[in-house]
């Protein structure tokens, strides 16, 4: 199954949208980050004041970064022709589930097994 040009098309407006999401989001936790660590410098130990904060608002960019690689890694497969191919099988991904997770590499099934053997 060949995605169509309106099909990707449309998941490029939908990893387009979810960049800028997430680079505004970086841009806002770096200055919440600031805000966090100058609080925590005060001397105050407080389980889950600000430091606790400092160090949540630092996960939270760490996994928008990731994101944000994986949706540049999606562009670079549009570029290359291979998005909506899974990775292993080589079969098409479901337009339905790149409408859901863009980003995908696998088809479900293929997502499936690779959950599965790592459970283990």
């Amino acid at each position: 199954m060949r995605l169509g040009d309106r099909e990707m098309r449309e998941l490029e407006r939908a990893l387009d949208r979810r960049r800028s999401e997430l680079e505004f989001a970086v841009r806002s936790s770096a200055a919440l980050r600031a805000v966090a660590t100058a609080t925590a410098s005060d001397g105050d130990e407080v389980p889950d004041g600000p430091a606790a904060d400092a160090e949540a608002i630092s996960t939270i960019e760490h996994l928008h970064a990731g994101e944000l690689c994986d949706i540049a890694a999606a562009h670079t497969r549009m570029l290359q022709g291979t998005y909506g191919r899974c990775a292993d099988c080589s079969h098409g991904i479901a337009f339905q589930r790149l409408q859901a997770y863009p980003t995908a590499k696998r088809c479900l099934p293929c997502q499936e097994t690779l959950e599965r053997r790592r459970a283990i």
